[in-house]
């Protein structure tokens, strides 16, 4: 855009969508152990299971309004203004309006932009659902202290919870929080561009869960109709930080193009998810952590070459730190049937996994089955929408190397797999295929 000039857009969003539902889950129950030990012994220290009818009718439907103005104030300087307005069904109220700015200033091969708005998320159909689903009449959940075994009921020390149900709040609202973007682009001689974003977002209305139902100190719970009551509300803490530098070297002819990205960030939360309880629902507070998505490290490399017209080659590496995982006690210390319980002083996510690291490559043939006139600007002959008929040989290798990348670490005490793997990212994979395009 150059001085003086002004682009508008306006965008209406609707979305709306209604299915029968049925998801079958723990229908057949659950024993957990806490030791091996319990194990061989046939000691099971919690049943739970989930019963009733899981046939549900949910709806849901989505509308968006938005307005933006671009104007360049002079060359090489832009500001754009911006609102959203959203609601959804289900939800108690709508976001309200969510303004946004952001500006652009260009100087020689040097640009500088940054922005920062108000920004909605949507509840989710899924989380309707659930809670459609839990609600005591078509499915609950049943929860059982020192279960017999293989029959819960069969120990004389059994104790049997009444149904446990999920509620959503009434004044439920569309989690918001505010999102700051500054970074700065510069192109390196004619080939060459690097990027450095930073990102910082946070919100205090995210959806979390707390047990509206939890045992007090005496062992008593306030609603003895009921078992746990998984409450879900719009008050929980999320924020996210990052910093992305990226490099690009590309050139037209022959076709070349070698990438590098190293992304440091940051995600802290109270709850991996919306139906999450904390290990402690009187301080909930304290199950603020880094999230299941806190990666601190990633860093990522491509490199793309076309020898000929018919042959091109590429590869792609990366490496990420280790994800967080959670070490729990392995027992319900606070009587609440969630097994979630930690050890004094160890906090939500506070272990990491290995580092996962991967080479990736792919050669590909690709020759076109009709040729362009001389001068011309369409085939001979051509398939559905103009495209050029051609027979493509691609020859692919994932994780060339071999790296065993370990996964679903055992965060368990009591566990003998304290701290160990349980499965692993893929193993070395080739594969070749033709296709034929027209």
């Amino acid at each position: 855009m150059t001085g003086g000039q002004e682009r508008r857009s306006r965008d209406v969003l609707v979305e709306s969508e209604s299915a029968v539902d049925a998801v079958f889950v723990n229908t057949a129950g659950t024993f957990v152990f806490s030791t091996v030990a319990d194990y061989q012994a046939g000691r099971p220290l919690l049943f739970s299971q989930r019963v009733g009818d899981p046939t549900i009718l949910v709806s849901g439907r989505r509308i968006a309004r938005f307005a933006q103005d671009d104007v360049a104030i002079r060359p090489g300087l832009s500001i754009g203004l911006g609102v959203r307005w959203e609601t959804e069904r289900g939800a108690a109220r709508s976001s309200g309006w969510a303004p946004r700015v952001r500006a652009a200033w260009t100087v020689g091969a040097t640009t500088v932009h940054g922005g920062a708005g108000i920004y909605y998320r949507w509840v989710g159909l899924d989380l309707f659902r659930e809670a459609q689903r839990l609600d005591g009449v078509h499915q609950r959940d049943l929860l059982v202290f020192n279960p017999g075994f293989p029959d819960p009921g069969a120990s004389g020390e059994s104790v049997f919870l009444p149904p446990s149900v999920v509620r959503l709040a009434p004044g439920l609202t569309l989690p918001r929080s505010l999102r700051v973007v500054a970074g700065v682009e510069r192109k390196l001689g004619l080939l060459g561009q690097v990027r450095v974003v930073s990102q910082w977002e946070a919100s205090r209305t995210a959806l979390r869960a707390t047990n509206a139902n939890a045992p007090g100190a005496d062992g008593v719970r306030p609603h003895p109709e009921f078992g746990n009551i998984t409450f879900v509300e719009a008050r929980g803490f999320a924020r996210k930080r990052s910093l992305r530098a990226s490099y690009e070297w590309s050139r037209p002819q022959p076709r070349m193009l070698v990438t590098a990205t190293y992304i440091l960030g940051s995600s802290e939360n109270d709850a991996d998810g919306p139906l999450t309880l904390p290990s402690d629902n009187r301080d909930p507070a304290a199950d603020r952590g880094p999230g299941a998505d806190d990666i601190r490290h990633q860093a990522f490399g491509t490199f793309y070459v076309g020898l000929t017209r018919s042959w091109l080659i590429s590869a792609g590496v990366s490496a990420m730190s280790g994800a967080p995982y959670s070490v729990t006690t392995g027992r319900d210390d606070n009587g609440d049937g969630t097994l979630n319980d930690r050890p004094p002083g160890v906090g939500r996510n506070g272990a990491r996994g290995a580092w996962q690291t991967a080479l990736n490559a792919q050669i590909v043939w690709r020759r076109e089955l009709s040729r362009r006139p001389v001068g011309g600007t369409a085939p001979a002959r051509s398939g559905a929408a103009g495209r050029v008929p051609a027979v493509t040989l691609r020859l692919e290798g994932e994780n060339l190397l071999n790296r065993t990348n370990p996964r679903g670490y055992v965060g368990v005490l009591t566990s003998p797999l304290f701290r160990t793997a349980t499965s692993a990212g893929p193993r070395r994979r080739l594969g070749l295929s033709l296709s034929l395009n027209f």
